[in-house]
């Protein structure tokens, strides 16, 4: 996935308001699972298998029932996977 899909999926997420800002959580925003799922392009549980693998990032939980994933570490591990391939 190159800069400009990366850059467009983060304006739509932003522009549909579905990016949580959290002083909180270092001020970074937080995209929670469907959005995730969306960015990455791949299933709930792969994702979850690559969360339990270490190979995805762990969410944190800006409450108790609530999940999300900091929207930078999503783009250093998309640019990783890039640079990889």
């Amino acid at each position: 996935m190159g800069n400009d899909m990366l850059s467009k999926i983060t304006k739509d997420i932003e522009k549909n308001r579905k990016v949580w800002i959290s002083t909180k959580y270092r001020g970074t925003p937080l995209l929670r699972l469907p959005e995730v799922l969306a960015l990455m392009g791949i299933s709930r549980a792969t994702w979850y298998r690559g969360v339990k693998s270490g190979k995805y990032p762990k969410a944190v939980h800006p409450s108790e029932r609530v999940s999300a994933w900091y929207l930078s570490e999503l783009e250093a591990l998309i640019n990783g996977l890039r640079d990889v391939s």
